[in-house]
């Protein structure tokens, strides 16, 4: 009986630590999640009955305020909704169990018009943001037509297409580039979009590596300059490429149903040190999807202006030795400063590389930035 008892305690505990695993109980008993969100037209009020297609099944639908709500997803999953008469943007969302709430769609017009057109620009160097990249061809189905169309950039990195209709997703190549964003989704709302182009890369191992040497001790001095694939680029460059690789190791599947897999490589930007430097937070920590959104925020800025902010917030909770009362903590929006979200990152990568999944969570610590950035103000 006493040696019965054992193994169901035995039994219970490894239960209670799957379940305390970002990830690992959703792997290992393959439970689905629900993804949520809303669809407003362009004014931001609420469209009822859009149908909202799950891999391409209809699935579910919105309430007489936009929104909308779907159990039982499992894996990444493309969304789109569909109403006649109406086109949205985006076209399709990809969900996880990571990246499933507010998914929101815009509607539009099916019918309305406009002329896109816009740049593409090389994203380093001397000429980073101005000087264009020549030969990128940019692809779109026309919806007149139904018909996939190319236009392609001049010397000037320039790039126009004729008058179409409703909503146009375009997708951006060159041999050898990146571009940022890949893709584009076109309205009539908002259809000059410039784009930031990179034919410079490391791979993910590159800035793993790059990141075990930043994340190591508490209150550690950060270098002017990080040597990464035998390169020595700047910490806001460093910045940049260990939250790109978060973003893209979540894309990837990390702490989702499919097994993980991490970034072949990550673009290279050039990122300037921001005019300020807000202290913020220096205790707490930071769990593990708190964590993906930061680096998903950070990142889209990052691209947008190629320059750090002067203040960036995150979702924090208080510390506490027991990670079921951390979950259970209210998280607050507040104030963190880059010193600590470097560190944040930078010691997140490697334990994902060597676990396979993310930490629970992150203990709130910084360094003491290069004297060439802004002194930390309160």
């Amino acid at each position: 009986m006493e040696k019965r008892f054992s193994t169901m305690l035995l039994l219970l505990l490894l239960c209670i630590s799957l379940v305390l695993m970002p990830g690992c109980f959703k792997n290992f008993l393959s439970l689905s999640y629900q993804a949520s969100g809303q669809v407003i037209d362009q004014k931001g009020k609420g469209v009822a009955d859009v149908a909202l297609h799950f891999d391409g099944k209809a699935g579910a639908a919105t309430d007489a305020n936009g929104y909308w709500a779907k159990s039982g997803l499992t894996g990444n999953v493309e969304v789109k909704a569909v109403k006649e008469g109406w086109a949205f943007a985006p076209v399709t969302h990809t969900v996880s169990s990571t990246n499933c709430t507010n998914i929101d769609f815009v509607g539009y017009d099916a019918s309305s018009t406009f002329e896109p057109s816009g740049y593409v620009r090389i994203g380093y160097g001397p000429g980073k943001g101005v000087t264009g990249v020549e030969g990128v061809t940019i692809s779109y189905k026309d919806p007149k037509t139904d018909q996939q169309t190319t236009v392609t950039t001049d010397q000037n990195g320039y790039w126009s297409i004729g008058e179409v209709v409703g909503v146009v997703e375009i997708t951006l190549k060159k041999e050898g580039w990146e571009f940022i964003p890949s893709k584009y989704t076109l309205t009539v709302s908002d259809h000059k979009p410039d784009f930031l182009a990179t034919n410079r890369f490391y791979t993910g191992a590159q800035v793993i590596t790059m990141a075990g040497g930043l994340g190591k001790g508490f209150g550690e001095d950060y270098p002017a300059t990080v040597s990464v694939g035998g390169d020595e680029i700047s910490l806001a460059d460093a910045f940049y490429l260990l939250a790109k690789w978060l973003v893209l190791a979540e894309e990837c599947g990390i702490n989702n149903e499919s097994a993980p897999s991490f970034p072949a490589v990550v673009p290279y930007l050039e990122i300037d040190v921001p005019d300020a430097v807000t202290r913020g937070k220096e205790d707490g920590v930071v769990v593990w999807n708190d964590i993906l959104t930061a680096a998903r925020e950070i990142t889209a800025e990052l691209e947008e202006n190629l320059k750090i902010p002067d203040e960036i917030t995150v979702w924090w909770r208080e510390y506490n030795d027991l990670w079921t009362v951390i979950q259970k903590t209210e998280p607050t929006e507040e104030i963190m400063g880059i010193d600590m979200l470097i560190s944040l990152f930078a010691r997140q990568i490697p334990y994902i590389n060597n676990n396979g999944r993310m930490a629970n969570y992150g203990t709130v610590r910084g360094g003491k930035l290069p004297a060439n950035w802004p002194n930390p103000i309160n």
